[in-house]
């Protein structure tokens, strides 16, 4: 699922990125504020829950790695994969690598693997209200704000906004190497 000219490439989660995956989330508060994650996960329970999600046919799940090296560095997918109504929630973390265009890359691939191995014709995601960075990297990617859930969820005893973000087919390009710019 990548040209190789990209750093990284997107290989279906199995249960060899269950610990990276399990330890990310365990280890940083900041990361599961982030992914509105409430609390930090058990491994059991982190086990269970991709096992889960694994057996959701509207579900792809993928492991982020440096084509180089094959080391583990985050995680995304596509979510409520709707192929009559042509649309999807596209979800990313990263792990272990920030700033290098890694989010880019993995955010790029997945939109073609949505727009033209699926057909789709929307593409949308949810981010914290409280995330400006996030806001920020989905906008450079040409994402569209449609509207805001006010207190979708709560962190620290607070009340927190999330916006709601898409991209549609038409909007989205993508470079002759296989990206989206």
């Amino acid at each position: 699922m990548s040209s190789p000219s990209q750093a990284i490439r997107l290989m279906r989660m199995t249960d060899c990125h269950l610990s990276n995956t399990y330890r990310w989330l365990h280890d940083s508060a900041e990361l599961r504020r982030q992914v509105d994650s409430l609390e930090a996960p058990t491994q059991e329970g982190n086990q269970a829950y991709w096992h889960a999600n694994w057996q959701d046919s509207r579900r792809e799940d993928y492991a982020i790695v440096r084509a180089a090296d094959n080391s583990h560095i985050g995680n995304c997918g596509l979510g409520d994969i709707a192929l009559r109504r042509r649309k999807a929630q596209l979800w990313i973390y990263l792990g272990d690598s920030y700033g290098k265009g890694t989010g880019t890359s993995a955010v790029g691939q997945l939109l073609i693997r949505a727009f033209d191995g699926l057909n789709l014709d929307r593409v949308y995601l949810r981010v914290i209200a409280s995330n400006p960075r996030a806001l920020r990297f989905y906008q450079k990617l040409g994402f569209v704000e449609e509207g805001r859930f006010r207190h979708d969820t709560h962190f620290n005893g607070q009340s927190i906004d999330s916006v709601c973000m898409s991209i549609l087919k038409q909007e989205y390009r993508k470079d002759p190497e296989g990206g989206v710019f």
